[in-house]
């Protein structure tokens, strides 16, 4: 036994045995020696041997009680090596999951680290989306500040037209009423026709009878002698022979009997009022023709002039029906706008979330291999030969 290392708690558990062995021993020689004043030395040796199978007994059970304890150290030290074989153990799992858990993070990382990227190329080709978007939204102002003009220019325009419309209607009316005097005019130059015709007849008729009166009248001198002074009237009043028919027509009444010279020149100056008459009419009628001619060049310019402003109407209603368009695709190109941009924005969250769980992912992987670490050195630490790393595995080793 003595050959035995035992640690140092074991020894100086012993030494506190034998020191109260070694107590009690004292004790009972006291006890015997006050009982033996009375014995012989006889019974001091059976004392003696009474004391030396007391010791052997007592350091039989002393014994006994190492034995146990010892077993029952063993006992824990198997214990405190299976708990560190199972620590051990749970370490190697815990590395083996940290591994798989790290390797794992790494591939996620990646993965963010990829789909970050492809955000950010994202991010810049909707940037030149807005860019292009706004310099197009530009041009359209412009263009739609110019078809508003134009439209303005065009309702300009239209209003002119439709006054001048209104004008040459209003000289259309003056017109058809010109065209009703034109028409008076030419009943009345029908009617100065259709008398001068009837005179024309009356004279033919008395110029006949004239002829029929002179060869069958006694007085035929006469009448050449006042037919020479009405022809010589005549010759100086006008020009034609044409007047002279009519002043002979006019002197020779319809029963036969010569007219006075009274009667003569009145018939003369009411053939000239007649004949001034009918070239007032005449000219009159022409004038109007002219005028008609005239109305009629117009009305035709008017309607080509309203033929030509319905066409621009027609064109400029295609117009403002291409600027609706337009204007439409203006709003289209405006919600897609707003659209791009909250489409951004959503872009701008996604990349703050991703840039977010990186952080995350990293601290967490910081984490991991700080635990990793320390697992690490427990398991380098933790030897199942040293009872100093037993107790530091089991710290109920010293209580026990």
């Amino acid at each position: 036994m003595d050959g035995l290392r035992l640690p140092p708690l074991i020894e100086e558990v012993l030494d506190s045995t034998d020191e109260r062995s070694d107590l009690k021993a004292g004790e009972n020689t006291m006890d015997d020696q006050t009982l033996e004043k009375e014995c012989e030395k006889a019974e001091i040796e059976g004392g003696e041997k009474e004391k030396e199978e007391k010791e052997e007994k007592s350091k039989e059970e002393e014994l006994e009680e190492l034995k146990a304890q010892i077993l029952h150290l063993l006992l824990e030290l198997e214990e405190a090596r299976d708990t560190s074989q199972k620590h051990e153990e749970n370490s190697t799992e815990l590395q083996g999951l940290l591994e798989e858990e790290r390797v794992g993070s790494a591939h996620q990382a990646e993965a963010f680290t990829r789909q970050i990227q492809c955000l950010q190329a994202q991010l810049c080709s909707i940037q030149q989306e807005m860019e292009g978007v706004e310099q197009q939204r530009v041009e359209l102002q412009e263009e739609v500040l110019t078809l508003q003009q134009a439209a303005e220019e065009y309702e300009l325009e239209t209003v002119t037209l439709r006054a001048e419309i209104a004008m040459k209607s209003q000289r259309r009316d003056e017109e058809r009423k010109r065209e009703g005097d034109v028409e008076q005019l030419k009943e009345e130059l029908a009617s100065l026709k259709t008398e001068c015709k009837t005179l024309k007849e009356a004279n033919s008729k008395l110029t006949e009878r004239l002829q029929v009166l002179q060869m069958t009248s006694s007085g035929g001198v006469k009448v050449q002698e006042n037919d020479g002074i009405q022809t010589n009237v005549i010759g100086g009043s006008a020009s034609s022979g044409r007047f002279v028919d009519v002043c002979i027509q006019k002197n020779i009444s319809l029963d036969g009997k010569p007219l006075t010279p009274t009667s003569l020149s009145s018939g003369f100056s009411e053939t000239v009022s007649l004949r001034e008459q009918l070239k007032d009419a005449e000219e009159r009628a022409e004038q109007l023709q002219r005028q008609c001619d005239c109305v009629r060049t117009e009305l035709r310019e008017l309607q080509n002039l309203f033929e030509t402003s319905q066409k621009e109407r027609a064109e400029l209603e295609l117009e403002l029906l291409h600027c609706r368009e337009e204007l439409e695709k203006l709003s289209e190109e405006r919600q897609l706008c707003t659209d791009s941009r909250v489409k951004m924005e959503s872009v701008d969250e996604r990349e703050r979330v991703c840039v977010c769980q990186s952080e995350r992912v990293s601290r967490v992987f910081s984490a991991l291999r700080h635990d990793v670490i320390v697992y690490d050195n427990s398991a380098d630490a933790s030897h199942p030969e040293t009872l100093t790393s037993v107790t530091e595995v089991n710290p109920d080793f010293n209580t026990g």
